[in-house]
């Protein structure tokens, strides 16, 4: 008895709409949860946001411009160092906000799949070359985080770590592609491609590697600062709760199905930030810091497609 395809097909769709309709309630009673969490301590976060002068706001801008510009200097360096013409600086600042703006969508790697799609015609290198500065960004920021954090509890000496950091991850990377060649056998088709995109240099991985530290420096310094002056807390309390944030931005990221890491994050903030804050005054920070970046992933999404308005007028 022969089956029927269109049964088959049927059946083959059917687990993919479950997924799809459990991502989206995901993301839903995330964003929800948050837009109730936010109303709820607005007062409390409002007052956190209007305690920073206008003058301290500047110096908090210039953070997160150094922030999104070493985001795509980064992605640049690791896009050339996997054999791609590097991209300009608009088409760069599109696929960072692709990435930004893809992660708040049911799923939560959409951003990455999309700016993937921008470099298709590269095949397994723009793949490769993906991967890499997403694992840059989030050993990075958990390396450093983890660093600063015992600066501040145990010993400034932890600091001195930091310039290690680029050769820890460059050396990481090489190992975890030589397991992926080993066992290529055996990974699902398109990641077996993973053995023919090229291992890049030493030299070109600690370039990708310290300008990875650079950017997470200052995302971990304006949190730093925000906490100082959003909250009145002296900086080495303020320095630990920006570690403990990065931390949980790194576990944010991980649980990818959560869209944009919302309430994973503010969760395990809450969870390990018992020492340094607490109670109304954690969840206020948590609020006024996910709007701020929130803010700023939209506005990274208009800069960038003002940048490539300005570049299609002038050709």
């Amino acid at each position: 008895m022969k089956r029927d395809p269109q049964d088959a097909d049927s059946r083959n769709r059917a687990p993919r709409k479950w997924w799809r309709y459990a991502l989206t309630a995901i993301f839903w009673l995330g964003l929800a949860s948050c837009i109730w969490v936010l109303a709820e301590n607005w007062q409390a976060s409002a007052d956190a946001l209007h305690r920073i002068p206008g003058a301290l706001w500047l110096v908090l801008l210039v953070l997160l411009g150094c922030f999104w510009y070493s985001s795509i200097a980064v992605w640049r360096s690791a896009v050339q160092a996997h054999g791609i013409p590097r991209p300009g600086f608009a088409d760069a600042a599109s696929h960072l906000a692709l990435l930004l703006l893809g992660k708040y969508l049911p799923g939560g790697v959409w951003g990455f799949l999309a700016r993937h799609a921008s470099l298709r015609a590269h095949g397994a290198q723009a793949l490769v070359a993906g991967l890499f500065e997403q694992y840059l960004g989030v050993v990075t920021l958990f390396v450093l985080a983890a660093v600063l954090y015992v600066a501040v509890e145990v010993h400034a000496m932890a600091m001195l770590f930091v310039p290690v950091i680029p050769f820890v991850t460059g050396f990481g990377w090489r190992i975890l592609i030589g397991a992926a060649n080993a066992i290529h056998a055996r990974l699902p088709a398109k990641l077996a491609l993973l053995r023919e995109a090229p291992v890049p240099t030493p030299s070109a991985a600690f370039h990708a590697g310290a300008l990875s530290v650079v950017m997470q420096l200052a995302q971990l310094a304006f949190i730093a600062a925000f906490a100082h002056w959003g909250l009145q807390l002296p900086w080495l309390p303020s320095i630990a709760i920006a570690a403990v944030y990065g931390i949980a931005i790194v576990v944010g990221i991980l649980s990818i199905l959560v869209p944009g890491g919302i309430g994973v994050r503010e969760a395990t903030f809450l969870l390990l930030c018992g020492s340094q804050l607490k109670g109304a005054d954690a969840i206020a920070f948590l609020a006024a810091l996910r709007l701020v970046f929130t803010v700023f992933d939209g506005a990274t999404g208009v800069v960038a497609y003002a940048a490539r308005l300005r570049g299609a007028l002038t050709r």
